[in-house]
This record gives C-alpha cells, sequence and structure tokens, in this order.
C-alpha cells in the first residue's frame, strides 16, 4: 500500500498510533501513512510524537472544493509548516460542482442525490445561481467547469491564482469577467 490513511481520530491513543503506523511501515506493508480530518489542534498534537521516528505523516486528506475552502487558511499553513501534503477529498462537492444537479429540479435517476439524498449538501438558490454562472464563464474562457478524460476521471476547472483569497472575488461573474480580461 502506497498510502495508508487514518480516516478519524478515534479513540486511542495518537502515540499508540503512531507506534502503529511505524510497525506498519518497518514490516514494509505500508510505503506512507498519513491522516484524514484532521484539524489544526490535531496535526499540532500529532507532530510531535513522530519527529525522530522515520516515518513521518505524508499526507492530511482534508474536505475541500470550491465551496468548502476552510482548509485554505489555518490548515493548508499548517501542514506547509510540517511539509505534509494537503489531500483534497469530495472536490465534486458530492457531485454538485459537477453540474448533474440543477435548482427546483429532482436529482436525475441513478445518481447519488436520488439514491442516497442525504449526502447531498442542501444548496440555496444564490449558490445554484453562483455555480451556474462560473459554468457558463468557464465555457466562456474555453473549458468545462468539470471535464471528463478518457479514464473517466474528472477534474475542476483551473485557475491561474497567484492567491487563493482571489477566488472569492471570481465567483462573482463581474470578477471573473475581469479576470479574463487582465488575463
Amino acid at each position: 500500500i502506497d498510502l495508508y490513511l487514518l480516516h478519524w481520530r478515534g479513540e486511542h491513543a495518537l502515540a499508540d498510533t503512531v507506534a502503529a503506523m511505524h510497525a506498519l511501515v518497518a514490516s514494509g506493508q505500508i510505503a506512507h501513512w498519513g491522516v484524514s480530518n484532521f484539524d489544526v489542534d490535531d496535526m499540532e498534537e500529532l507532530m510531535p510524537l513522530t519527529s525522530g521516528a522515520g516515518t513521518p505523516v505524508a499526507a492530511n486528506q482534508v474536505l475541500y472544493n470550491l465551496m468548502r475552502r476552510g482548509p485554505e487558511l489555518e490548515q493548508a499553513a499548517c501542514n506547509r509548516h510540517y511539509g505534509i501534503a494537503m489531500v483534497p477529498y469530495q472536490p465534486l462537492e458530492a457531485g454538485v460542482l459537477s453540474g448533474k444537479y440543477r435548482a427546483g429540479q429532482e436529482a436525475p435517476a441513478g445518481s447519488r442525490g436520488n439514491e442516497k439524498p442525504g449526502w447531498i449538501p442542501k444548496l440555496e438558490e444564490a449558490q445554484f445561481r453562483a455555480l451556474e454562472a462560473l459554468g457558463r464563464l468557464a465555457g466562456e474562457a474555453g473549458c468545462a467547469l468539470v471535464n471528463d478524460d478518457p479514464q473517466g476521471e474528472g477534474w475542476l476547472f483551473a485557475l491561474d491564482l497567484e492567491d487563493p483569497s482571489e477566488l472569492s472575488e471570481l465567483l462573482d461573474e463581474e470578477g471573473y469577467r475581469r479576470y479574463l480580461e487582465e488575463g
């Protein structure tokens, strides 16, 4: 296993968890290990337990996408400080950012929103309008908000930003038009 993730912190002492991860690496069962859903406080507690142990934490998997950008603040800085990759999960917000869900319409048959509606976040009309505007603007820029490649993997529309805080302005249609014009 290339990367083994501890999905939630759990009830066990972190020192025991770190020892177990080190044993898995030492035995060759895993190459690297990481955590998922660890906030800054969890990371601050975890990292001193891993220093000098020979098998550092490689990644922290966090809920991060265009609609849930909280990790850009403290979490990203913490991960950078410790040299840990930040791996997003739900980059398409359970399919919402794919464009398959529309305001006032039923979820498409066979979709997660249809089969397990509790898994899909509840969106307000304004959020749907913002997503539709971003999709139109991506189309005007010659790409799609989500593009399916031959392997079926979806990738988010990428913008060349110097500062992630610029994305808030781009969610406003006029702000995005300025971005395209200023290039």
